[in-house]
């Protein structure tokens, strides 16, 4: 069964990553003209669907990304632009202020110092991390990709606890997982070079 996914309009709950993919392209049938050889590695920069936030999403949750451009390999399209991805929620903490110092309070001053150094090691700041694993090309290839990234808040004094949340449009720069040959297009484009606003996996 094909994963659901979550998405900021209603009616677009779910859909079959494959048949979305198509739809996003105008109807273009699969076509595999070539097959080239991708190198593990191969930067591939993708954006979220929608926006992703830590109150609302759920550990597991399917998370849907877009290509932001041609991937192109040795003269060959591999993957392009619109082309759908995929990932899930690896961590989603909505964070949380503890009053463990509140009873320290009666007991004076040294009560409410002990009892405030309690609060910040039992406060934990909001955190949402997220992955990319999958592309589905437009030719049909299933590409496997990595990338993981978290985005934390620290709790901060005498703030409100807000839950992280990360933009519609957020581009990431994820990676082929591993070697290998899939279906391609020849081209005589170039690559287009990796936005500055993309940002890299934590352990770039």
């Amino acid at each position: 069964m094909a994963p659901s996914f979550r998405f900021a309009v209603p009616l677009l709950a779910c859909f079959s990553l494959a048949g979305f993919g198509a739809s996003a392209q105008g109807g273009r049938a699969p076509v595999a003209d070539a097959t080239t050889s991708l190198p593990k590695g191969t930067p591939v920069v993708v954006q979220t669907y929608n926006a992703i936030n830590s109150a609302t999403f759920h550990v597991g949750e399917h998370l849907a990304y877009t290509v932001t451009d041609d991937v192109i390999v040795n003269g060959a399209i591999v993957a392009k632009a619109g082309d759908r991805a995929s990932g899930v929620v690896e961590d989603a903490v909505q964070g949380r202020k503890v009053r463990a110092g509140r009873a320290g309070m009666l007991l004076g001053p040294v009560g409410a110092v002990a009892g405030g150094a309690a609060n910040r090691v039992a406060s934990k700041g909001a955190d949402l991390r997220v992955s990319v694993d999958k592309l589905q090309s437009f030719c049909g290839a299933t590409i496997d990709l990595s990338f993981v990234r978290s985005e934390y808040h620290k709790p901060k004094r005498f703030s409100k606890m807000t839950s992280v949340e990360i933009a519609k449009g957020q581009k990431y720069v994820a990676t082929v997982a591993r070697d290998s040959t899939v279906c391609s297009e020849p081209t005589t484009k170039s690559a287009a070079p990796i936005p500055s606003d993309a940002l890299r996996a934590d352990n770039s």
